[in-house]
């Protein structure tokens, strides 16, 4: 899946408005054609009949009809030609207009979906995951190797050894989604780029045209309360309903939210759903995971330690080292 289903369903809905909105140019157009040219729509009813009559004479064999109705067609098509030509007119302008040709407006070509529809899909896809603006410059393509620590001195891996095997994991993660089910578990402490990351794995599916949804802690649950009032059955009108379909949700800044016991419950739900469903999600959370059982419960803290590949990213705050190089 990478569309949803409403989604999908809008995009076609706005194909059928631009069809009917052409047709309606083009008969308008004819319109003022025929009646600035009546000799062209009388030729027009005239070769309409023709071709009915060659049909139910090709019904009834009649090969001596055919060939009489054969000749009347030709006649009417040269009629058609010296009419236009005398009226400035070419086949051209009998033909309606598409915004797409390749496509004509339907979305697809040969079956398969239109260079147009590609682009829609990912503009609506971009503008759902609620990370339109941000992906523009936090992605793998202005991923900054050269803030990390390169030293060690207690001789264990560094930060920037470290973090080019979590990069890897994470472009892993990315390339190979279609094809493998794994959740990500990303935790440490404040401004070691836990986010940044997402957003690059984010910004990497979102191209390709999966759906990807980001909250934050907080506006996740928020939701939660918001559920409340609704349905509590996974439809469109649950306001739930797209956390169960997207084909990635990122968490992010797990921890940091009001917590209720409901919304502790619908936390635990959500994760084991979309598990079931063999749906990926990614957390980030400033938590160590010992921590995880207390905050919430020991289910939730079980589905995720069990389900989730957990990757610590440690060393210096990358925001402030940011901060000081635009100060400098």
């Amino acid at each position: 899946m990478s569309l949803p289903n409403r989604e999908f369903d809008a995009i076609m809905a706005e194909y059928e408005e631009l069809r009917r909105f052409h047709k309606s140019q083009l008969d308008e157009k004819l319109r003022k054609i025929y009646e600035a040219h009546p000799s062209i729509l009388e030729n027009r009813i005239a070769a309409n009949e023709n071709a009915a009559e060659r049909a139910r004479a090709a019904i009834r064999k009649d090969a001596d009809a055919i060939a009489r109705l054969s000749d009347e067609r030709d006649a009417l098509e040269a009629e058609r030609q010296e009419l236009l030509a005398d009226a400035g007119l070419t086949e051209e302008d009998f033909l309606p207009v598409y915004t797409c040709p390749a496509c004509r407006d339907t979305g697809y070509v040969d079956g398969k979906k239109c260079r147009c529809f590609k682009r829609r899909e990912r503009e609506v896809l971009y503008r759902d995951s609620h990370l339109e603006s941000v992906l523009e410059e936090e992605n793998f393509g202005t991923l900054r190797t050269d803030l990390y620590d390169r030293t060690s001195p207690d001789g264990s891996p560094s930060q920037y050894e470290r973090m080019l095997e979590v990069i890897e994991i994470c472009h892993s993660f990315a390339e190979n989604f279609d094809y493998e089910h794994k959740n990500l578990l990303f935790y440490g402490q404040t401004g070691v780029g836990k986010t940044f990351l997402t957003n690059c794995i984010a910004k990497a599916l979102l191209d390709s045209g999966h759906s990807v949804l980001y909250f934050s802690a907080i506006s996740l649950f928020d939701l939660f309360s918001e559920s409340l009032s609704r349905s509590a059955n996974k439809t469109a009108e649950n306001p739930l309903f797209a956390l169960y379909e997207a084909d990635l949700v990122i968490i992010d800044d797990l921890g940091t939210e009001l917590k209720n016991s409901f919304t502790t419950g619908q936390l635990f739900h959500l994760i084991n759903e979309r598990l079931l469903l063999k749906k990926s999600t990614i957390i980030s959370t400033n938590l160590l995971l010992n921590d995880l059982g207390e905050q919430y419960t020991e289910r939730t803290a079980s589905r995720i330690l069990s389900c989730y590949e957990p990757i610590l990213l440690t060393g210096a705050d990358l925001r402030i080292k940011m901060k000081l190089e635009r100060e400098q």
